[in-house]
């Protein structure tokens, strides 16, 4: 539930700026007063990595945007991944659960940020 709440909040924060944040900490204005941005994995606390791309420009997709630092989840790692925009196509994001060959193959593109 935290990463599908996050990309609620990215998709906002793309919307408003056209670009994703340099980190997750600059959604935080995005969120109500009432439902804290959650930013950490419930099962390991680990901070959840960022890797802060252009999804206008071209590029391995998709794209992997934020993950679990550690794969805590029967061996898995929750994520967030993206489609990057393309003419007549829009930004889009999805919570997916990556084994660790699947996680591998995304991780090159992608420089992990807390």
């Amino acid at each position: 539930m935290r990463l599908h709440d996050l990309i609620g909040t990215l998709y906002l924060y793309y919307a408003l700026h056209h670009h994703l944040p340099a980190n997750l900490d600059e959604l935080r204005p995005l969120t109500d007063l009432d439902t804290p941005l959650e930013l950490n994995c419930p099962v390991s606390k680990a901070a959840y990595l960022y890797c802060p791309t252009d999804l206008s420009a071209p590029g391995p997709d998709p794209r992997l945007l934020v993950y679990d630092q550690l794969p805590v989840h029967a061996g898995h790692r929750w994520a967030i991944l993206a489609h990057v925009a393309n003419p007549g196509r829009p930004v889009t994001m999805w919570v997916a659960y990556l084994d660790e060959p699947a996680f591998t193959a995304l991780l090159p593109a992608a420089t992990p940020r807390p």
